[in-house]
């Protein structure tokens, strides 16, 4: 659990316990009282698990694809050398490095 959860999970406990209002709470955690009643709802129902966020670990949608990537890489580190070796060359494999970065 992250510290920012853990944090939320104590103020949220204080608020359980009566001695902190759900003003206060949202104060303290930087959000609005409407989503203090939300996280106070689910934290009630779920428990810590409802301080998570909710895509951790998922894979974002618009991630770049591990073969791509790869490839990338690979091409990268050859264009590096044929830049080191034949500046000349240079253009040749940036085209090539875009050509499998845009997919075409």
């Amino acid at each position: 659990m992250k510290q920012r959860e853990q944090a939320r999970g104590q103020v949220l406990n204080t608020v359980l316990e009566h001695h902190l209002s759900i003003r206060q709470a949202a104060e303290i955690m930087g959000v609005s009282e409407r989503h203090t009643k939300r996280l106070l709802a689910t934290y009630r129902k779920e428990g810590v698990a409802a301080l998570a966020h909710g895509n951790r670990g998922r894979r974002p949608h618009n991630a770049v694809p591990e073969a791509r990537a790869a490839a990338v890489v690979s091409v990268a580190s050859v264009v590096a050398s044929l830049i080191a070796s034949a500046p000349h060359r240079s253009r040749q494999g940036l085209a090539k490095l875009r050509q499998l970065w845009l997919g075409h």
